[in-house]
């Protein structure tokens, strides 16, 4: 893997509809967000997300409780823009989502933010490696 720089990387694909914007190469950004909770306790999770042509895969696991969730769509707008990723349990959608989006900061970081439907947000800095 090389590492990901913003001329390149960042480097945005652009539909015809100029609608889908994001990484020109698939890319695996990792990292940690501590995300507070309503009663003013927070929880860490360990972050890895992969962007590639068609869309974005988030894997985050509780560093506390060690479960591991995993997020698939197909948004392309995490750069320019935000993604909405709309839950699901078992195939089926529940009322409950979050958008994203991802900032550049340097050449391999770049800042992260969630925002969940009730207005929970956490906040990260990832480490991105285009491969």
């Amino acid at each position: 893997m090389r590492l990901c720089a913003i001329a390149s990387c960042a480097a945005v694909l652009i539909s015809s509809s100029g609608a889908a914007a994001g990484f020109a190469a698939d890319t695996r950004c990792t990292g940690k967000m501590v995300f507070p909770n309503p009663d003013g306790s927070s929880e860490t999770y360990a972050m890895e997300l992969t962007f590639t042509a068609t869309g974005y895969r988030i894997v985050t696991t509780s560093l506390l409780r060690d479960e591991t969730t995993e997020d698939e769509g197909t948004c392309m707008r995490y750069l320019s823009g935000t993604c909405r990723h709309d839950l699901a349990v078992y195939g089926a959608r529940v009322d409950d989502h979050y958008t994203f989006q991802l900032r550049p900061m340097t050449q391999t970081t770049f800042s992260y933010e969630e925002i969940w439907k009730d207005g929970a947000t956490g906040r990260t800095i990832l480490t991105c490696q285009a491969s």
